[in-house]
């Protein structure tokens, strides 16, 4: 009672029920590197199982170099599959001890490795300026 002051209320958390946090954490750090492979390939898979498919970055640079287009394509594949290896809750996985540090490590390895495929292939397009540098 007193002087009217009250404490800040505090923001409750929901917490999502079992299974739920893992599905949302994983589909994000998966969906980042699919979302990446389908502009790369002028595709995405809707929600009902069709496909929709357009121009690719892959044929405009197949166009100029068919290995690079290739190793790119691979590449993409390996960033895919090392995202989707994550377990979640992400926020988890990444600590350092944690059972899932080694698979976000090979993941951020894939990107890196998929980063200097795509710096390769806008050579093979004829960029010559970009705004990106590949972390060490």
């Amino acid at each position: 009672v007193g002087g009217g002051h009250q404490q800040p209320r505090r923001r409750q958390r929901a917490h999502p029920q079992r299974g739920q946090g893992r599905v949302l954490h994983r589909g994000q750090s998966q969906l980042n590197a699919l979302g990446i492979r389908n502009v790369w390939r002028g595709e995405y898979l809707r929600a009902d199982g069709t496909r929709l498919t357009g121009p690719s970055l892959r044929d405009l640079v197949a166009g100029r170099d068919k290995a690079v287009a290739a190793r790119l394509d691979v590449q993409m594949d390996a960033a895919v599959s090392a995202a989707e290896a994550i377990p979640a809750p992400f926020d988890q996985a990444i600590l350092v001890g944690s059972n899932g540090r080694k698979a976000v490590e090979a993941t951020v390895a894939a990107l890196k490795t998929q980063t200097g495929g795509l710096l390769e292939a806008a050579q093979a397009l004829g960029i010559k300026r970009l705004t990106t540098t590949v972390p060490e």
